[in-house]
């Protein structure tokens, strides 16, 4: 590669414009339609992944398709307009099942994988770094209801380097479509890929100021006119005003001042030094779990394992003789083991060097919040030393590097953008947003690591294949990162689950996936069966706690315009006033408390508190048979007005 293509660095960083494949546009399409199949078939047989929180959108969709009610004029709404609409759509087209939430999310986050491997192809001119950090980016495993981030954002990426290549006025009206459409899925996805896409009309080689301002007023022009009939259709529904109310409410709520706050690393403390599991008990006959419980308080027996029957295995927190002596002649303990009858000491079996490795302090202080803090240091770092470089390159630049500076311009400023507004300290539940990431570090690896960008034959070919010790310092500094970063990736996101899942999957279990897909969290199955048997189709159900997969199951719309009460959204007075009215026009006999989390119901939501307790009165406690509550964990409240036709003979809880 000649000098006049070449711009490098006074510290050695190349910022070159990669060469194209040589591959052909029938291949490259081959290529993407094969990559989507694997990356569509890897996410669907990972179905089973939907969480609670997609449920938050999947029954405001079925409102929409089973009732007819809109978001913002019948329900609050933190403005995931489309997602709730094309949620809804497949539920009116496959039935009230989650086949085709699935199917939306496996296609989408597959089409951004694509995405994410023919820009990083772009950018590094390296198929192996492509092919590298798309697997990696896949196997992230961002959670199903980000299937937007996933898509738009290395979408909006794309759009931007089309525009920069081609600034025409089709390229300029793609961009503005792309930004419109993110925004619709999701608002603030809308605001990320516009400042991505103002750097790129700014950086592009369109001439002076003025071409480049009319370009921007074109481009906000066009996001206008594109995004009228969703403005309109607001209107007429709820108005636009009370629509952008509910959203600032919401984003205000959810994450308050935006400030980058770094995630604190965990550290061990004495427990990393624990002594290993040695007291094997066998508890006598009698002996029931409250007994077994008041036993290990009074003895110090921590970290209890069954064993198998009535046999446990603990650590002692004092193994002193006198505890032990006490505990051997315990009439509640058959039968001890590891344990010297002689001298009252413990007598632990040899332990494998794989535990005593366990339970060193360095292993122990790798644990999932530990390794996503150390990659979320990590991507940060890489943010920024993108942005160094590329300042650096428009101060030392040749104008052939002008379009690769251009696409390293958008790309950088959507990454800063993300990582200041979405990310903001933490990436364990953000990892749909990591497709520009991904593609930015490609880049880097080839700008600066092991993959140098070299032409064959050039003068300076020679020179960058000698290995000097400050070349071989920076390669093995790069190799820990890289190892630091996989592992923190890794770990955060359980690639060993999602390989495990892949390798016991058949092409026979995609019927089984089908139905696990309807098949509700075992632990919540009580509490929806008696909302679906003990209620009517027209009634509906108010719970005072995040369980939004409750509607879903259970058949049922919710009450109140509000699928869930967490974090204090939509609980000024004018909202509760609304929540209430809504109430008492609504046919709601019964309305479920968590015992757990009421206090908080009670302080954010006053008014809403005052309403249920003027109008309900207490039906009874239950655990509707989740093992893991108190049998009082659920509170039932039945309308005062409305008579039970029956007891449901399970929970002994009214129904109507």
């Amino acid at each position: 590669m000649s000098d006049g293509r070449r711009m490098r660095l006074a510290f050695g960083v190349p910022l070159d414009q990669f060469p194209s494949g040589p591959l052909s546009r029938t291949a490259r399409v081959g290529l993407g339609a094969g990559l989507f199949v694997l990356g569509f078939a890897f996410y669907f047989v990972q179905g089973g992944l939907l969480n609670n929180d997609q449920f938050d959108r999947i029954s405001r969709a079925r409102q929409i398709a089973r009732y007819g009610e809109f978001p913002f004029r019948d329900f609050f709404d933190p403005g995931y307009f489309m997602a709730l609409f094309s949620s809804a759509a497949l539920q009116r087209l496959l039935g009230d099942n989650l086949l085709g939430e699935v199917l939306l999310d496996s296609t989408c986050m597959a089409l951004g994988g694509v995405l994410i491997f023919f820009l990083s192809r772009r950018i590094s001119g390296s198929w192996a770094l492509a092919f590298i950090v798309t697997v990696v980016a896949v196997l992230s495993m961002p959670h199903y209801y980000d299937y937007d981030k996933c898509l738009f954002y290395p979408l909006g990426v794309a759009l931007c380097w089309r525009y920069v290549e081609r600034p025409t006025l089709a390229s300029l009206l793609a961009l503005a479509l792309g930004t419109v459409a993110s925004g619709l899925f999701r608002y603030d996805s809308g605001v990320y890929i516009a400042c991505a896409a103002a750097v790129a009309i700014a950086a592009a080689d369109t001439g002076g100021v003025a071409p480049r301002l009319r370009q921007v007023g074109t481009f906000v022009l066009a996001v206008t006119v594109l995004a009228l009939p969703f403005l309109l259709f607001v209107q007429l529904t709820a108005g636009i005003s009370e629509s952008f109310r509910q959203v600032a409410v919401y984003a205000k709520g959810e994450g308050g001042p935006y400030a980058l706050e770094a995630p604190p690393f965990s550290f061990p403390g004495s427990a990393a030094f624990e002594p290993p599991r040695a007291p094997l008990i066998r508890w006598a006959p009698g002996v029931n779990q409250v007994t077994r419980g008041e036993l290990e308080m009074r003895y110090g027996l921590l970290d209890g394992l069954r064993d198998g029957g009535r046999t446990w295995t603990y650590r002692m927190e004092d193994p002193l003789p006198a505890t032990i002596r006490a505990l051997v002649g315990d009439p509640s303990v058959e039968d001890t083991h590891f344990i010297d009858r002689q001298r009252f000491v413990l007598n632990p079996p040899a332990e494998p060097i794989r535990e005593r490795l366990g339970r060193s302090a360095l292993v122990r202080w790798w644990t999932v919040d530990n390794a996503d803090t150390l990659f979320y240091f990590l991507v940060v770092a890489l943010h920024v030393w993108s942005a160094f470089v590329l300042v650096l390159s428009y101060a030392n630049g040749r104008p052939g590097d002008r379009n690769q500076r251009a696409r390293l311009s958008s790309l950088v400023v959507m990454c800063l953008v993300v990582d200041v507004f979405l990310f903001r300290g933490y990436y364990q539940v953000r990892f749909g947003a990591f497709g520009p990431t991904a593609v930015l570090a490609a880049w880097a690896l080839r700008a600066s690591g092991p993959f140098p960008a070299r032409s064959p034959g050039s003068a300076d070919s020679a020179t960058r294949r000698e290995l000097t010790g400050g070349r071989v310092v920076g390669l093995v500094s790069l190799g820990v990162v890289i190892v630091l970063a996989v592992l923190s990736l890794s770990t955060v996101s359980n690639w060993g689950r999602s390989l495990d899942v892949i390798s016991t999957t058949r092409t026979t279990d995609f019927a089984t996936r089908f139905a696990e897909l309807a098949t509700p969290r075992d632990d919540l199955n009580g509490l929806f069966s008696y909302a679906r048997d003990c209620t009517q189709p027209s009634d509906r159900i108010l719970a005072t706690w995040f369980v939004p997969e409750l509607y879903f199951f259970s058949e049922r719309a919710f009450a109140g315009g509000m699928v869930v009460f967490f974090g204090g959204h939509w609980s000024d007075l004018p909202d509760q006033r609304r929540i209430r009215e809504r109430l008492m026009m609504q046919s709601v006999p019964i309305t479920i408390i968590r015992t757990g989390s009421y206090d908080d119901f009670q302080r954010d939501y006053p008014l809403v508190d005052e309403y249920l307790r003027l109008n309900y009165r207490l039906a009874g406690e239950t655990s509707f048979g989740n093992p893991d509550v108190r049998q009082d964990a659920y509170r039932v409240l039945v309308h005062k007005d409305r008579v039970p036709t029956r007891i449901d003979p399970r929970w002994s809880m009214p129904c109507f």
